[in-house]
Parts: C-alpha cells; sequence; structure tokens
C-alpha cells in the first residue's frame, strides 16, 4: 500500500481539486474557467471527463499510421479528449514535442500521445508523423508524453491519444496554497455565481486515487492482523516453554539462590538459551 499510494505513477496528484457537474454551464464553462484563475491559490485550471483514476470516463479506438492501413492491424488506444492546460494540472511530463498552443488553430486537429503507443506502433520519431481512425489524412503527432498510470498499477500501461475537446462535465483545479478551506469557499461563491440553484460538488483526486485502491488496502489490513496474532500466539508459546523449563530447574534456582546467586544471574541463566540465535541454529 506504500508502495502504490507514495510511488510516481507519471502524474502528480496532490493539490488536484475536481469540480463536478460543471456540463451544465455550457457555453459558460470558459467564463467560469477565467473566474478560478483570478483565485489566489490557483495554478492552473482544465476542462475534461478523461482523468487518470479509474471508474472515469474512457474511449477505445483503433489508430493506424497514415499510409499504412492496408498493412498495419492497427493498433487499439484510448482516445481523450482534453484541453491546452491538462498536462500542467495533471503533472504530465513531455518527453518529445510541445503541448496544445491555444493560439494555434491548427492543434484542434492534431493529437499527444503516451511512449506506450510510440513502443507500440514502432514509431522512430513520433513527432511529425500523422495517425487515423483507417481513412482520411489523418492528424499529426506534435507530442509525445511520459508513460503514467491512468489505470491501477495492476494492469500494464496501454497507448494513449490526446486531443483537444470541450465535451466534459469535470473541472479540475491545481492548487498551490495550504489554505484549502479559504479557496474552497472562493469555488463556492464562483460556482453560484454561474449556477445558483446547484450547490458546489467537489472531489479530491488523491482521495479517488486512493478509492481505487480499497480492496489492496482491506487486504493488507487483513494481513497485517493475521500476523499480529501469530506473533501474539508465538509469544505465548515462548512464555509456555520458559515456563515449563523454569519448573523443571525449580530445585536447582533454588540451590543457587542459597549460594548467593542473584535475581539477574538466575533469569540469565532461565533466558540464555532462548536468546542466542546460534543456539536456535543448532
Amino acid at each position: 500500500m506504500h508502495f502504490i499510494l507514495n510511488s510516481k505513477m507519471g502524474f502528480n496528484k496532490d493539490q488536484v481539486i475536481l469540480i463536478e457537474g460543471t456540463g451544465s454551464l455550457d457555453k459558460r464553462l470558459p467564463a467560469f474557467k477565467n473566474e478560478l484563475l483570478k483565485l489566489s491559490g490557483v495554478q492552473a485550471v482544465s476542462n475534461s471527463d478523461f482523468l487518470p483514476i479509474s471508474g472515469r470516463k474512457r474511449n477505445g479506438n483503433t489508430m493506424y499510421r497514415v499510409g499504412r492501413e492496408k498493412l498495419d492491424p492497427g493498433t487499439m488506444v484510448q482516445m481523450w479528449n482534453v484541453d491546452g492546460d491538462y498536462l500542467k494540472v495533471m503533472g504530465i511530463k513531455l518527453a518529445e514535442g510541445r503541448n496544445f498552443s491555444p493560439s494555434l488553430g491548427s492543434d484542434s486537429q492534431a493529437a499527444i500521445i503516451n511512449m506506450a503507443m510510440v513502443r507500440k506502433m514502432g514509431l522512430k520519431h513520433a513527432v511529425g508523423e500523422r495517425i487515423n481512425w483507417g481513412q482520411g489524412q489523418g492528424v499529426p503527432i506534435i507530442g509525445v508524453v511520459e508513460d503514467f498510470n491512468y489505470e491501477s498499477v495492476k494492469q500494464e500501461i496501454g497507448p494513449l491519444v490526446m486531443m483537444l475537446g470541450s465535451w466534459t462535465t469535470t473541472v479540475a483545479v491545481r492548487t498551490n496554497t495550504s489554505d484549502i478551506r479559504g479557496l474552497l469557499g472562493g469555488l463556492d461563491r464562483i460556482w453560484h455565481k454561474f449556477a445558483p440553484q446547484q450547490s458546489l460538488r467537489y472531489d479530491f483526486l488523491d482521495e479517488s486515487f486512493e478509492h481505487m485502491y480499497t480492496d489492496v488496502r482491506q487486504t493488507g489490513n487483513i494481513f497485517t492482523s493475521l500476523a499480529t496474532l501469530a506473533v501474539c500466539i508465538a509469544c505465548l508459546g515462548l512464555f509456555a516453554l520458559s515456563a515449563f523449563m523454569a519448573e523443571q530447574r525449580r530445585k536447582e534456582m533454588g540451590i543457587r539462590k542459597v549460594l548467593g546467586a542473584s535475581v539477574m544471574e538466575v533469569a540469565g541463566l532461565l533466558t540464555r538459551d532462548f536468546c542466542g540465535w546460534w543456539r536456535l541454529q543448532l
């Protein structure tokens, strides 16, 4: 559990607030995002339903390299709709190329892929290659991100394609403040400004991440309890054995006490056989 919850997953799950139900904002979503960016403690804001935790939106499709549709059987990939701030909010690092740029209209028909897809499709120089869904000119690859676990660590990281899209019901907010309560108050005020009839619903990305491993946590607790019980039973057996040996040597210990042996010396004689690791080997 310590390894799962604290090892590097390829993205930064800490200090990210997920605001749910933002689909009702519709065309006001960009304005809502800009208002959030004005809050103190907000570092970046992204709107995407595709999040690196189980149970969130997924979209599988088959991808081909342009010009090799008839030769290539295709690669099954995950296709995610994200915005230009997604990588920054999630802390996902670029390994090659660049991120989406809001100033370039051509990026609306471009893609960022992960290293798993580079390996799967055998791309030597991924940036500049074009991929499609089996027909047409496809879209160019403008960047490659390092692999990150978007499902449980029990599963292998699969090929992933990210493209610009605006269909979302979740807004992710990257924070850089310790005053989370004050920040949540600011989020609530802005939310009621745009949706006065709805209450603010939010979650934390790291808590959602931990929920993925509830079964692992429960299994760990069971094994910890059983191990503790086993140690207690072993200690009881050891105590019973030492008491039995002490009873057998009662007369010997009485004679030693009469001859002047101290309590510590007598205790040492009784426990010596249990404390020496070399005696266990014998």
